[in-house]
């Protein structure tokens, strides 16, 4: 599907396990998440300045590829108590995973790799939790 999505209120948005939804945000956010207590799952975003944005509390983003997009492959921005949980982040331009002002999120089974600065980036982003595969490209 070539567009944004704006998730807007406490849904379950989940792709479909055998084929597996893509998302091409031509340039814009793919999933952009603004309401608490959402789940985005199952999807492949592709071709997005930022993959998957969330900016509420209290979401889950859970078994998504974020993979080639031109900025972030999953932003996670001024949040608390979010899930991101079994994603695969790769070949972002900047970072796979990145956490901004957000509080006691999980961060936990995603893989991470091949990203062009880091795997997951924290900034003011206390009370973490993070069991997550990060492989590198060594330089």
């Amino acid at each position: 599907y070539r567009e944004n999505v704006l998730v807007n209120k406490p849904i379950v948005l989940k792709g479909n396990v055998s084929n597996v939804p893509m998302i091409d945000g031509m340039g814009g956010t793919g999933i952009t998440v603004y309401a608490s207590g959402a789940t985005v799952k199952g999807f492949y975003v592709t071709n997005s300045s930022i993959g998957i944005d969330v900016e509420a509390d209290n979401v889950n983003a859970t078994k998504n590829t974020a993979n080639n997009n031109k900025n972030l492959g999953i932003y996670i921005g001024n949040s608390k108590k979010c899930n991101v949980t079994g994603n695969m982040a790769e070949s972002n331009v900047n970072d796979g995973i990145y956490l901004y002002w957000s509080n006691q999120c999980n961060v936990s089974g995603n893989t991470v790799c091949f990203n062009g600065n880091d795997g997951i980036y924290l900034i003011s982003s206390p009370s973490m939790v993070f069991t997550s595969m990060v492989r590198a490209i060594i330089r």
